[in-house]
């Protein structure tokens, strides 16, 4: 063996080796960013502000009939103060995803009354004022332009993307004033007392 052989020899193995331990570097630093991004994924729910904000959110969704929307949630939550965090917005959207699993996850009837403003013309009545309604079947015949605000039995207000669900669209006119019925969920599941 000659000198140029020995030398070629030598660089080719360092070379091999020099490349195996980068190799091993670059894949050791690549793990440990992945191990940290997902500590960070599973630790941002045990932050406060994130805690904060899902339970503001939930809040707004399931008592006081906040529009399920990012935005109106952070108007509610927030208002005009300053800008949500990411912790925060992925808070908002979490609870939005519960809510509605949490909705549409009951098949309870829950309706307790409805109730409307009356503004005194020939179709009221002639009443005047905040009009209670204790059935769903005076609730559907009654609808047509009217407003309605569904409550449960503890007096909450129920979103309307849930008390949508008992009823349908008969028909729709041209004005877009629209006639209902009862689904055959709200049948199924509200008593003959709430269905009247």
């Amino acid at each position: 063996m000659n000198v140029n052989s020995l030398r070629r020899n030598f660089y080719i193995k360092i070379n091999i080796l020099t490349f195996r331990l980068f190799s091993g570097i670059i894949l050791f630093c690549f793990l440990n960013f992945l191990i940290a991004a997902q500590s960070y994924a599973a630790d941002y729910k045990n932050m406060q502000i994130y805690k904060d904000a899902y339970a503001c959110a939930l809040e707004g969704l399931l008592k006081d009939g906040v529009n399920p929307s990012q935005n109106s949630l952070i108007s509610y939550c927030v208002g005009n103060a300053y800008d949500p965090s990411k912790v925060e917005i992925q808070g908002f959207k979490d609870a939005i995803v519960a809510a509605r699993n949490k909705g549409g996850a009951t098949t309870a009837c829950t309706f307790a009354y409805a109730a409307y403003q009356a503004n005194g013309s020939r179709a009221d009545g002639f009443s005047e004022g905040l009009i209670k309604v204790t059935t769903m079947k005076m609730v559907a015949r009654l609808w047509s332009g009217r407003e309605f605000t569904i409550y449960d039995t503890d007096g909450v207000r129920i979103p309307e993307d849930v008390f949508r669900q008992w009823f349908y669209v008969v028909k729709r006119n041209q004005y877009g004033i629209e006639e209902v019925g009862l689904t055959t969920q709200a049948k199924k599941s509200c008593s003959k007392k709430q269905i009247g």
